[in-house]
């Protein structure tokens, strides 16, 4: 199947890359730069509500990320707790955003989990936009975590080796109902996909720019989305 002249996508995911460089290419502190990448994020949401994107996902926390300096992480986790207070919550009401976090739980403190827990519950309505958040994710841990959920229907009778498919798989994915990305977005002029989604962008069409993200824009982002309505999306054919 061809579609020759694309609209908008309805999925868009961000790996958002370049806070550090930014910081330092700026003569700051390396903090400055992930607060700055908060900021982004935010406009980005905005500007991608107003023009009718449904999900858009960021991928905010690597489960390799735990392996930078300890003062970072300390940083960046206090930073994701101050984000999901309730004060922040205007944002979210005003612009019916819905907060949906994936990853795994383990090495996430109790409080940032119940700021989770209350924010997820808190937009659950909203229709807006959804904004999925994948906080101390992998790919490749989401995948096989998925496969040991399968394993475990057949052991329980619930589902037979010949009854399992690539639906079946999906639906064993930390967020089963969330659509495919259409269009997968990265900073900072790296050139790979870091065990983000892997299993979801097996036909997104992918963009990199060098631009480091706290630059990124409305300019950028219809930059990317023009890159991407050029393209005649090919599904294996």
């Amino acid at each position: 199947m061809i579609i020759k002249n694309n609209d908008l996508p309805k999925h868009v995911a961000f790996i958002m890359d370049g806070n550090r460089r930014w910081a330092e290419k700026s003569s700051l502190p390396g903090v400055e730069g992930h607060k700055m990448g908060v900021k982004t994020i935010k406009e980005i949401i905005i500007y991608g509500k107003e023009l009718g994107i449904s999900y858009m996902t960021f991928f905010l926390f690597s489960s390799e990320n735990w392996q930078r300096k300890q003062e970072e992480v300390g940083f960046l986790m206090d930073l994701i707790f101050k984000s999901l207070s309730k004060t922040e919550y205007a944002f979210l009401d005003d612009n019916k955003i819905r907060i949906k976090f994936i990853g795994r739980q383990d090495k996430i403190s109790e409080a940032i989990k119940e700021r989770i827990e209350a924010c997820e519950q808190h937009t659950a309505e909203y229709d807006g936009v959804n904004v999925i958040l994948a906080f101390n994710y992998g790919a490749r841990q989401e995948i096989t975590e998925a496969v040991k959920r399968v394993v475990k229907k057949v052991q329980n009778s619930q589902l037979k080796v010949e009854e399992i498919t690539e639906e079946v798989v999906a639906r064993c994915l930390y967020y089963n109902d969330l659509p495919d990305p259409d269009l997968l977005i990265r900073t900072s002029g790296e050139y790979r996909v870091s065990n983000f989604l892997l299993w979801q962008i097996a036909y997104s069409e992918l963009y990199f720019t060098d631009m480091l993200w706290p630059d990124f824009n409305r300019t950028s982002f219809d930059q990317a989305l023009d890159a991407y309505k050029n393209r005649a999306r090919r599904y294996g054919a």
